[in-house]
């Protein structure tokens, strides 16, 4: 697990889940409600992936 600061860390070199565990457990169950909600996000853009390479 990752968390950054984009405001302050575009780069995205100092993850701050260690130092937020609570804020990285929170961001998690909200993302993996959302996947049950309207399916698993990762597979929907892998699908949006192939289809946008096939057209090139």
């Amino acid at each position: 697990m990752e968390l950054f600061d984009l405001s302050d860390d575009i780069g995205e070199t100092r993850s701050l889940a260690t130092a937020m565990p609570e804020r990285t457990q929170a961001m998690l169950r909200e993302l993996l409600a959302a996947e049950e909600s309207i399916g698993s996000l990762r597979e929907k853009g892998l699908e949006m992936t192939r289809r946008r390479m096939a057209r090139e």
